[in-house]
């Protein structure tokens, strides 16, 4: 099953950002070593863990993703 629930540029466009389902960090970090930015070495990585509290109700779903 698919881990990324959205993605974008930032803006201005100094890199991107990815909304993922994961179980853990090491999860996360699993996805990134597969990531063709991170094998030619070519980008770097901010990973912030949160917990969803609250969602609009059509992304209700989306609060106990696991």
């Amino acid at each position: 099953m698919g881990k990324f629930i959205i993605s974008g540029r930032k803006v201005p466009r100094t890199g991107g950002v990815i909304l993922v389902n994961a179980a853990n960090t090491d999860e996360v970090d699993a996805i990134i070593r597969e990531d063709p930015f991170h094998v030619a070495g070519v980008a770097d990585y901010d990973v912030t863990e949160f917990v969803t509290t609250m969602a609009a109700t059509k992304f209700s779903g989306l609060k106990n993703c696991t």
